[in-house]
């Protein structure tokens, strides 16, 4: 996979993940959406990202209730695999869809983030 997508509870981003998925997930470009983005505040919510930012991994804030931030997470997604493309290119092979895995803990996210991979935000 070329993008890994983990959904967490922005009141608690770091209970909302297993303890081995950095081990899992290895070197993979990660995105972290942080779900209930309405439940903190921005002092929380700039203080998070600048804490994922500074281990390299990309924070984008959503609220699955509203269906807000699905449009700025799949152009998140096809920037931080446009390099797969790339390096295909110069090897002299085609381009090929981006693969991605989206992971989270609850299921209630499941509806926001069903939308997002019917609607066609990753195609």
């Amino acid at each position: 996979m070329d993008v890994v997508i983990e959904v967490r509870d922005a009141r608690i981003p770091l209970a909302t993940t297993h303890p081995k998925m950095d081990s899992w997930l290895g070197n993979r470009r990660r995105i972290i959406v942080m779900n209930r983005e309405d439940m903190v505040s921005a002092d929380d919510r700039n203080a998070w990202a600048t804490y994922f930012s500074s281990q390299g991994i990309k924070v984008i804030y959503s609220n699955g209730q509203l269906g807000m931030g699905t449009m700025k997470l799949g152009r998140m997604a096809k920037s931080a695999a446009s390099t797969v493309n790339t390096r295909r290119r110069e090897k002299g092979l085609l381009p090929r869809p981006v693969t991605q895995l989206i992971c989270f803990a609850f299921c209630h996210f499941f509806p926001l983030y069903m939308q997002i991979i019917f609607s066609g935000t990753f195609q």
